[in-house]
């Protein structure tokens, strides 16, 4: 069963069960490396953007993402976790058309320490992320800005939660055109801003999922749940 709703206005404590965990299966490895990105806008699938693990992240690997460093995946890769660093200078990832992260485990961004903006933008044409959990945090000091934006065409399918905490302006979910987000765990804004556009919440989450936080509003909120949940 599919249920679709319009302009859905959603406030705190709502419950809701759903069904259909949303993912990739990935493939194990032996060992695991922490590769940290270079520094300016690398390409993730170059060998030279990760000179500490020497090779292209596997499934694996622990992704750190310093300050100062902005990724570009434009192809289908893959990592154990991806860890956005506190930025002093602007950093993050841009998936561009062609792009797909797949995250086995959590997406973690870290409240900025300077004025500038830490961004994960899921963009171009049918950019897609995949983690298994998404946090952004943020500190109240104006400008420091963490950022996750999905664009016109762009799909972000979390399989556990999304967290938004710290600052109710500078913690950000923003989903412009029909962007869609496909969450199967909870949704818990401490502080921070959605921005819904013209795009679709997707719960499909197996068993109980809960929105808490501050009052939000959907454009369009979709259950999907099989008949006896």
């Amino acid at each position: 069963m599919k249920l679709t709703f319009k302009n859905v206005f959603l406030s705190v404590g709502i419950t809701i069960f759903s069904l259909a965990l949303f993912g990739l299966v990935s493939v194990g490895k032996a060992d695991a490396d922490t590769c940290t990105a270079g520094a300016g806008t690398p390409n993730w699938n170059l060998v030279g953007t990760w000179s500490d693990c020497g090779h292209i992240p596997l499934t694996g690997d622990a992704v750190i993402i310093p300050t100062g460093s902005v990724v570009t995946v434009d192809s289908h890769v893959i990592a154990n976790t991806v860890t956005i660093n506190a930025a002093g200078t602007a950093n993050g990832i841009t998936i561009t058309t062609g792009g797909l992260l797949y995250v086995n485990g959590a997406v973690t961004m870290n409240a900025t320490s300077a004025a500038v903006a830490s961004t994960l933008a899921i963009g171009g044409t049918n950019g897609i992320l995949n983690a298994g959990s998404l946090t952004i945090p943020a500190v109240s000091t104006s400008g420091f800005i963490t950022a996750v934006t999905i664009g016109t065409t762009g799909t972000m399918n979390i399989r556990g939660d999304i967290t938004l905490s710290g600052d109710a302006t500078n913690a950000r979910l923003i989903t412009t055109g029909n962007g869609v987000i496909n969450l199967g765990g909870n949704f818990t804004i401490t502080a921070g801003a959605v921005t819904r556009g013209t795009g679709t919440l997707v719960l499909n989450g197996n068993g109980s999922q809960v929105l808490t936080g501050s009052t939000t509003a959907y454009n369009n909120l979709t259950l999907q749940k099989t008949s006896n949940s």
